[in-house]
Parts: structure tokens; sequence; C-alpha cells
């Protein structure tokens, strides 16, 4: 009878198995998020200043709304003047219709699936009259 309870014991231990704890798994656009937050170097063409091709670094860093970035010293503003864009799960980029550093900027992207390039079209406009039309490719 000894044993048969602890044949018991140990078959109803063993029923009991251990479970992972519960996690809650990124959303899609989040992971992608997650997967582009680096420096990037960007090699960019203006409209206006169309002898000048502007090599510069940007830092694109999460935003508290987990299917946004902030990209940081976008339009080679400086660091510290960040355009806020929403990541899509189709690998797009919408940079909705904003103001940075006194330019009014909206524009769209496509995120490379192999998350090493990122390839931009965005229109500025210093709000004086002189409105710039972008392209600009972020590499890692």
């Amino acid at each position: 009878m000894r044993y048969l309870l602890l044949l018991f014991a140990g078959i109803s231990l063993s029923m009991v198995s251990c479970q992972p704890d519960e996690t809650t798994p990124d959303t899609p656009n989040e992971s992608l998020r997650n997967k582009i937050i680096d420096y990037w170097s960007v090699d960019e063409s203006s409209q206006i200043y169309k002898s000048m091709q502007s090599k510069y670094t940007v830092q694109i860093l999460k935003d508290n709304d987990s299917s946004k970035v902030v990209i940081d010293n976008f339009y080679n503003l400086g660091y510290g003047k960040q355009a806020q864009a929403t990541i899509n799960d189709n690998y797009s980029v919408i940079i909705p219709s904003q103001e940075v550093d006194g330019f009014l900027i909206s524009g769209s992207g496509t995120i490379d699936h192999g998350l090493n390039r990122i390839d931009f079209s965005y229109i500025t406009d210093d709000q004086g009259g002189l409105i710039d039309t972008v392209t600009a490719v972020y590499t890692r």
C-alpha cells in the first residue's frame, strides 16, 4: 500500500508539469520596430540642393508608442531634432505631417526585408516658401 501511495504521488507530480511563464509576444510592428533601433548612415538627395548630396548619421530610437520610432538628426537638422514615424507590419514607414525645428515635414519609406536599408521620400517646408522634395537611403 505504501508503494502504491508513492507511485500515485509520483504520477500526480509528473502530470503537473512546469509551464513557462506567460509572456506577451511582441506585436508584429513592435518586433519590426525593435529591429531597426540603431544608428544609420544617411545618403540624402534634395530637389532644392541638387548639387549637394548630403551624407550624415541618424539614430532611430523607440517612441513611447510601440508602433512608433523617433529619428534623431532628421534632415541633418542636428541631434535633438527628432521626427516621429510609424512602423507598419508591411515594412512601410509613415512620417506624419509634423514640425521639426521650424520645418513642416511629411513622407514615407520602405524597410528592406533584410533590415539593413530604409528608403525614404519626404517633403520639407521651411514655412517661408522653400519646399524641398527629398529622397534618403538609410543603411547600417
